[in-house]
Parts: C-alpha cells; sequence; structure tokens
C-alpha cells in the first residue's frame, strides 16, 4: 500500500471510508497541482446551447463528451493505491470505486498516476446524478451502501508514470477506455468523435434532453 498520506489524520466514516484535509498528504504539491488543474480546466470550457452550437463551432473533428453533474475532482495512484483530491482540498480514501481504480491500474503496470474527472452518485433508481447528490454522499454518507454508490468518470491525464496527456485528446480517450475497460465504478467519460455541428445536436438532444 502507498504511505503517501497520513490515515491518522483522516476521518473514518461508513464502511471504513476514510476523508480529511490536504494536509494529510505526505506531498504538499498535490493540493497545488489540483488547483492548477482545476483552473486549466475552467478556462478552456466555454457555455452554449444548442442554438449556438452551429454559429459558434467551426467544421472540424469534435470528441464529444458526456456531462456528468458531480465534483471535479483528480484521483492520485500510487504503488497500488488511488485516493482522490479536489481543489478545495479534499482528501478522499478507501472507497471502492477507488479500489476498482488500483486494480485497473495496477493490471496495466502503472506505477503512478494523476487523472482528473467527476466524482459523482451513481444512483439506485437509475435516474441521472445531481450535484447535490455527490455533495451529500461524498461528505456524509449514511452507510456502506451509500459509499459503494460513489463513482468516478476520468475524462483527462494529467500524469501517467511522468507523462501528461492532458492536450492530447485522441490518446487521452484512446488510454482512458483501455486503461478501465470493464470497470463500473471507475471509468473513461463516454466519448464520441463527430465531424460537424450536427453530430453535437444529436448528442446534446440524446444526454441532456
Amino acid at each position: 500500500m502507498a504511505d503517501f498520506y497520513n490515515r491518522d489524520a483522516m476521518r473514518v466514516l461508513a464502511g471504513g471510508y476514510l476523508v480529511g484535509d490536504h494536509e494529510a498528504l505526505v506531498d504538499p504539491q498535490l493540493i497545488s497541482i489540483a488547483r492548477t488543474r482545476r483552473r486549466q480546466h475552467s478556462q478552456m470550457i466555454v457555455a452554449l446551447d444548442k442554438s449556438m452550437v452551429s454559429k459558434r463551432l467551426p467544421k472540424a473533428s469534435f470528441y464529444i463528451s458526456r456531462k456528468v453533474d458531480g465534483e471535479y475532482t483528480l484521483l492520485i495512484y500510487r504503488d497500488g493505491e488511488a485516493v482522490t483530491l479536489n481543489p478545495g482540498g479534499t482528501l478522499r480514501a478507501n472507497a471502492p470505486f477507488m479500489a476498482e481504480a488500483a486494480a485497473a491500474l495496477k493490471k496495466a503496470g502503472v506505477k503512478s498516476a494523476i487523472l482528473g474527472g467527476e466524482l459523482y452518485v451513481q444512483r439506485p433508481d437509475g435516474k441521472r446524478p445531481r450535484v447535490h447528490d455527490v455533495v451529500r454522499v461524498a461528505r456524509a454518507p449514511a452507510d456502506a451502501g451509500e459509499v459503494a454508490q460513489l463513482a468516478m468518470g476520468f475524462f483527462n491525464i494529467y500524469d501517467l508514470d511522468g507523462a501528461d496527456l492532458s492536450m492530447r485528446s485522441a490518446d487521452v480517450v484512446s488510454k482512458l477506455e483501455g486503461l478501465f475497460a470493464g470497470c463500473k465504478k471507475a471509468h473513461a467519460i463516454e466519448t464520441v468523435v463527430g465531424e460537424d455541428a450536427k453530430v453535437i445536436i444529436k448528442h446534446y438532444e440524446k444526454w441532456v434532453e
């Protein structure tokens, strides 16, 4: 198991799930990485409604990803264990989706990784997850069953054994899909390739409306 955080500084919640502050991390640079990557991500986002897609987007090939309503979070993996850290400084450990992610990365021979994604709740009723779901469950789960509902969808690779792939969309999508193939709780965000605005609008109607 990794020793990059102090377990004794974490609060033990339902099912052995751990929550603490970034000060429990051995490496203080990790919180700076989380905040920098969040700022970079925000700068790359432009809000568009369906009517503006054709007007604002040029003719080109696009990677179109489903937006998950959750919490922007980093998954940090080192030597067989995965934890999450958000830009606000909340450190989380020992949830089932983290174990699934760690197992997948270990199987692939990865030694260390920092992945960007959305922490969210896989609702048992099958309804679309909302931000308020993860706010409640991630902070104060009622029981181990709720901890098991936590999941993470990955959309970027900031570090993979020293390689930063974050500006190489094709490589990121391919790598994430390969690393987490067959995983249920830790997975690549659903992404398709489209050649024009019509494809974007089609998936907007399918995923959003």
